[in-house]
């Protein structure tokens, strides 16, 4: 059937809903491969996790390999795959999840952004310059962290 989406649907150890849904068609944007978005090159989906081991023992079954723990810019675990990366951080750090861009230029990003009219949240985790990086609440609540890329 040409109208047929598959979509699965499930909680992570921490309750966190995830639902993955295919669809049969693909419009991607008009830019070049090197050109990114204005907020920057989308890194990946980082959680809440309050045990980084149990979100390892889960994941990766699911195709997601886990590199070494990061503390850069704060604390957490990322995992990669063939098309989208994920990442768990502490939820001291932040209690829901974060779509992370990076940049090497964010700063520039976030001051367009700005000059464009978005609003930038007052909350950033613990040890980011507020600067170099920033936290913007899209209209249905989902966060999107900019990150000032240093590597």
């Amino acid at each position: 059937m040409r109208d047929v989406f598959n979509e699965i649907g499930f909680l992570d150890p921490f309750g966190q809903a995830v639902s993955v849904l295919e669809a049969r068609t693909y419009s991607p944007v008009a830019r070049e491969p090197a050109e990114v978005s204005l907020c920057g090159y989308f890194g990946e989906v980082s959680m809440p996790a309050r045990n980084f081991e149990t979100g390892k023992v889960f994941w990766e079954p699911l195709g997601f390999v886990a590199t070494d723990e990061s503390e850069t810019p704060y604390v957490h675990l990322p995992f990669t795959s063939d098309h989208l990366d994920i990442a768990f951080h502490r939820p001291r750090t932040f209690d829901v999840p974060l779509l992370v861009f990076r940049d090497a230029e964010m700063p520039a990003r976030i001051a367009q952004l700005r000059d464009q009219g978005t609003r930038m949240s007052d909350e950033l985790p613990r040890g980011l310059d507020p600067e170099s990086n920033a936290m913007i609440e899209s209209p249905d609540g989902t966060l999107l962290l900019l990150l000032l890329d240093e590597s």
